[in-house]
């Protein structure tokens, strides 16, 4: 299950030419919406919601760590075999600064980084086992009903494969149809490659 719904139910049927106060798909469309949304998810290899999340790493002698989930959003509290280290105001003083590049509010740029003041003490997260645990916000925006907003890429696919398989609910399990002697061909992959294409700059290169 996903972990928020990808798009709104009004702009599915806005896109199907339904009329919004036609309420005979809603079920329907609800539940392709959250099928589709979890598909998505699955695909991305990530979940989208902004959520707060605590995690132990092992530290590897580098002053840079890279966490599970992007864009960082906040970091609470970062600890190094069990020492508090304080968020640095620059970077040219001592503590953490999260590096996204340019811009941290888009996955495009690097994301997902903490690096340490190198003038610090420690400047580097110490070698050892789950010795790091960080407890930071990440994901993506959401608006208050908990709808992914701000990443009108990921809205649009999702409506677009929402529309797909409602279109498509009366020939599942067919991949060709003859009709007047002309042969059609159907998609049967999970996710449009128009879909895909949408949505292929947030997805996680590799999993974490």
């Amino acid at each position: 299950m996903a972990s928020i719904d990808l798009c709104k139910l009004d702009d599915v049927k806005d896109w199907l030419s339904i009329d919004l106060g036609n309420t005979d798909l809603d079920a329907l469309l609800t539940r392709l919406i959250k099928a589709v949304s979890g598909k998505i998810e699955k695909y991305l290899l990530r979940e989208i919601k902004i959520e707060t999340r605590v995690e132990l790493s092992d530290g590897h002698g580098n002053p840079r760590l890279m966490v599970r989930e992007f864009p960082i959003v906040t970091v609470n509290s970062l600890k190094i075999d069990g020492i508090v280290i304080p968020e640095a105001a620059t970077a040219q003083d001592t503590g953490f600064v999260i590096s996204t590049n340019k811009d941290r509010d888009t996955i495009t740029l690097v994301g997902g980084f903490l690096n340490f003041g190198l003038r610090g003490t420690p400047d580097q997260f110490n070698r050892g086992r789950q010795n790091v645990e960080i407890n930071y916000d990440a994901g993506l925006a959401v608006d208050a009903a908990g709808i992914t907003a701000n990443v009108p890429e990921i809205e649009q696919a999702a409506i677009e494969q929402v529309s797909y398989m409602f279109k498509a609910r009366g020939r599942i399990g067919l991949s060709t149809e003859n009709l007047a002697g002309q042969q059609t061909n159907y998609l049967t992959t999970d996710l449009l490659e128009s879909v895909k294409a949408l949505i292929n700059v947030y997805r996680r290169v590799a999993p974490f």
